[in-house]
């Protein structure tokens, strides 16, 4: 449930404007998984799909709608869009029929469907942008060691030949360092793709603890 007024949609216009993401943590993400799974009031049922509401300050308490928190001036606020994401891959958009009216519906609908978009966006696992930022620097460093250990080892002038000696044992060392990094990038692919599949299998374990496990685990594959 996404609690908006004036004020939050004028900065999620300037992010949209400014081409800005959301950021949220690893933990949050996690919880947004899990929720996307299991049924919030019963963990034993699966998800039949995701409901995305956007509640806005209403002038009148009669037009509140329950579960709706009040804004910090206590304006009482009204579910006015709704977006019901269904597993088989229906889409259902409700917009409240008064609004449709309202000097801001634009606005306040741009708002809510760029939350949307951004939520969903991030239930995936990204396995590549894990790698890049946690394995992707180092390896790519890895291939230079054995020519930045040879210069500094030697530690002297070369003649002709010396260097020309120098520069083949360094280019076969390149070479097998290549070899290596990509080596070393598709075994710890593959090793992820194995872990992050068998945590998602585990997520619909009936026992509570593999799933809190499990949960756990796919928090590590946000980068």
């Amino acid at each position: 449930m996404f609690d908006l007024d004036a004020e939050a949609v004028a900065r999620i216009q300037n992010a949209i404007a400014q081409q800005e993401t959301l950021l949220l943590s690893r933990e949050r993400i996690a919880q947004l998984r899990q929720s996307a799974i299991w049924d919030d009031r019963d963990r034993q049922f699966l998800q039949s799909g995701l409901t995305f509401c956007t509640c806005y300050p209403v002038q009148r308490r009669s037009q509140a709608t329950r579960g709706c928190p009040p804004t910090a001036a206590g304006l009482p606020r009204t579910i006015v869009l709704r977006t019901v994401l269904s597993l088989d891959g229906d889409i259902l958009n409700q917009v409240r029929s008064d609004y449709l009216a309202h000097p801001d519906c634009c606005a306040i609908a741009t708002a809510h469907y760029w939350l949307v978009a951004q939520l969903t966006d991030q239930l995936d696992i990204s396995l590549s942008q894990y790698l890049e930022s946690r394995v992707g620097r180092p390896l790519r460093l890895l291939p230079w060691t054995p020519v930045v250990y040879s210069v500094l080892h030697q530690g002297q002038l070369f003649t002709l030949e010396a260097f020309g000696a120098w520069a083949s044992q360094a280019f076969l060392e390149l070479g097998f360092s290549w070899v290596l990094q990509v080596g070393l990038q598709w075994l710890i692919t593959g090793l992820l793709s194995l872990a992050g599949y068998l945590a998602l299998r585990q997520t619909l374990s009936p026992s509570p603890a593999l799933r809190k496990i499990a949960s756990q685990l796919l928090g590590r594959f946000i980068p």
